[in-house]
Order: C-alpha cells, then structure tokens, then sequence
C-alpha cells in the first residue's frame, strides 16, 4: 500500500510539471492572456515592499524600513538643456565647494563649438576625480560584453575616468522598468565599472569590493530612495557661486533632471518599484542619475538584495507539490465528498501564506523568494490530481502490468529424473 501511494505521489507530481512545462511553452502571444499580461508585465510581488506613502512628517515612508532617511553624502545637479560652456561654470562653482568626486550622466562624444569646449576642458581639468558616462554598443550574446562603447571627445579624455551609463530595463522606449543592473561588464575584451559602481569604488572602496566579490552579473536594486531624499541642486541653483549648502566631501552626480524642479519631462525617466501605481503604471517616476544615485547608496549600506536561485525554487516547488499531492490524495479516498471545497480552501490559504512569506522575507531581510513554480504546482494540483486518478492512473497501472508481462521471465523448463 505504501509502495503504490508513493508511486501515484511520485507520477501525479511529473504529471503535474508536463502541465507546467506545456503552459510555459504556450506562445507568449496567447491572445486570450494578452489583456492581463500587459497589466501586470511591470509588476513584481515586492513592489508591495516598496510601496509609499507620505507620513505625518511629510517624509517618504517605506514598509521595508519605516523611513528611508535622506543620504546627504550624495547630492545631484541637474543640467537641464545647458550647452557645454553653462555645464561647466556649474562645475566651476560645484569644484569650488570641494567635493570628493564629479561623476556626470551624460555623453560628450562629439567637439561642439570651440569655446565651450574648451571651457569644459577647463572645468574638467581642474575636478579633483571626474567620471564621465559613456554607452556600451552592439552586445555580443556568444562571447559575452559588448564589441564596442562610445568613446568620450579626446580634449576631456584626459581628465576623467569612465563608466558606462546602460541600464538593464525591462519595456521598450518611453516605458522603461528598471529594476535590475550589470556591476561590470566588458568591452572590446576590457573589462569596465559601470557608471555607478565607478562612482562607488572612488567613494567606497572598500564596500565596492565586497559587492564585487559577490560576483554577480546582474544585481537587483535595492531602490529606498527618490529625488526627495538626496539633496539637490537645480539648473539656477548650481549656477549660482553661492550654493544653498556646502559640497565639502560630497559625491556629486550631474544629469539631467528635467529642463527645471517644476517642469515635467519623461526623457530619461525610468519607471521603478518606487511608483506610486503598482499595476499599469502611467507615468514613469525616476530620472536616471537618480537610478544611479541609489546604486550607489546600496554599495555605501552594503543593503544588497539576494534572490533564490532557480535550483533552490525548483526544489521548493517539487517537495510543495509532492506535499500536496499526498495531502489532496488522502482527501480524495478519505473525504471524497468534501474534495473540491477542502482542496480549493487549502490551496487559497498556501497561496495566501507563501505570498505572506515572500513579502515578510524581502521587507526584512531583502531576500527575494522565487515561490512562482510552487504557487503554480499548488493551484493545479487539485484538479490534476482527479484527472490522473480518474484517467491516468487506470492506463499507468494498465501498461506497467503490460511490461512486467512482457519481461516476466519464462519458466524454467521441467528436468528429467
């Protein structure tokens, strides 16, 4: 009895994953599905973690920490749509502050008129460590990295270090999530910082070593903050000599951030878990140095996010469908009455705690649980399972007894006495 219970177990479990297996291949353009896909296509489970809302205090309140306090290490200057020769008196003021670094988003590929540029080749010349953006080209998906980057114009060449701007974003054009990024990649067999671990590597070095030997090629961000938790200098801010606070020390990151504070502009704006809309987001919220800027904080805190990895879910869905199988087995032979209302409550309550879990999980201890192939096996195994028991079992037991049939060995043949 125990040997044939195991067995169903063991086959309505494979039966199970060939229907998991057969849905995921379905085309992904399954029109039926389309409607509901394109409104969660930029959802995650723990967005919920980085939901929002204002306090009394009128300060950003996050689940996953209470309040996001602002990093005043960090401070972003928006550029706006200043030529080169406005770009640099803002550098001229910010150098006379005396930050620790300049890193800029922006790409300076080309010579634009003579007397700006060589007036941001001053300004550049006289920053203290400058990093300029440039944009990795044509990925090479066999060897890995890129083939080419963007090369920064030769006159400001010689002053900066560099470190690519790309992002990883899922969505296309002006509906860009992003969520994750490379640490490193390469190019034209160089390896390069990305934009902003390069920014952390001169400012932190010692916690951009310990994220680096994690070794991960891509990394989940960890976002905790908006523009309003970094300190931040407008276009007329940054051109004033007078800044409104002192730089001394401070990472500076310029972009652009909108032609002004009050204007609206989705160029180079990215939507992120920090949205206030979770499902069918409108509006992207986040401008791109500000994706950086919270890298960047990540490496400083060391508050990096660690995800299960895909052996480890398979693992977990395999034992949580077998788990089920046997529990809805001995509802099906013990309590066949009450099979569907017993099975569909104990599925809803599974699905209700493992989400529970993988929510408690990332808030607090900012690791992402994969439990999607488990929550799947857990929602079909219900009515599977009545399916193998009404229509595969009886061919499964029909065949294995065809088999032992065939190869039963024949018997021996009577000797004479």
């Amino acid at each position: 009895m125990r040997i044939r219970y195991w067995r169903d177990t063991l086959w309505c479990t494979g039966f199970i994953f060939a229907v998991l297996v057969g849905l995921y291949m379905l085309p992904a353009q399954f029109e039926l599905f389309n409607p509901l896909a394109e409104a969660f296509d930029d959802f995650e489970l723990t967005d919920l973690v980085y939901s929002r809302h204002l306090g009394e205090d009128q300060n950003l309140e996050h689940i996953q920490d209470a309040v996001a306090l602002t990093d005043t290490n960090i401070v972003l200057v928006n550029i706006g749509y200043l030529n080169r020769a406005g770009i640099a008196q803002e550098i001229f003021n910010i150098n006379a502050h005396q930050p620790k670094l300049i890193a800029i988003d922006a790409l300076f590929e080309v010579p634009r008129a003579p007397e700006d540029d060589s007036l941001m080749a001053q300004a550049f010349s006289e920053t203290k460590n400058l990093i300029l953006g440039v944009k990795l080209l044509n990925p090479n998906y066999t060897k890995g990295g890129f083939d080419s980057a963007q090369v920064t114009y030769p006159m400001f060449d010689r002053y900066a270090l560099h470190g690519y701007v790309n992002l990883i974003t899922d969505g296309e054009d002006k509906f860009r999530v992003s969520r994750h990024y490379s640490p490193q990649e390469r190019s034209t067999d160089t390896a390069m910082l990305a934009f902003s671990t390069k920014i952390a590597s001169i400012a932190y070095p010692a916690q951009t070593q310990a994220f680096l030997a994690r070794s991960n090629e891509v990394e989940s961000i960890n976002f905790r903050r908006h523009e309003k938790q970094y300190r931040c200098l407008d276009v007329a801010d940054a051109l004033n000599p007078e800044l409104p606070f002192s730089l001394k020390d401070k990472i500076v990151i310029m972009g652009f951030m909108g032609e002004n504070f009050q204007s609206k502009s989705w160029e180079d704006k990215f939507f992120t878990p920090l949205n206030e809309v979770y499902i069918g987001k409108t509006a992207p919220d986040m401008f791109g140095m500000t994706v950086h800027a919270n890298i960047v904080s990540m490496i400083a805190e060391k508050s990096f996010i660690n995800e299960m990895p895909d052996w480890l879910a398979l693992c977990i869905g395999v034992l949580l469908c077998m788990a089920n199988v046997q529990v809805f087995m001995w509802i099906y032979y013990r309590l066949s009455r009450w099979y569907d209302a017993l099975t569909k409550l104990l599925q809803l309550l599974q699905v209700l705690l493992l989400l529970y879990v993988s929510v408690l999980s990332f808030s607090f201890f900012r690791y992402k649980m994969d439990l999607a192939v488990g929550i799947a096996a857990i929602l079909l195994a219900g009515d599977l399972l009545e399916i193998y028991m009404g229509f595969l079992k009886p061919k499964v037991l029909q065949q294995t007894a065809k088999w032992f049939r065939k190869h039963e060995p024949a018997p021996a043949a009577p000797t004479e006495e």
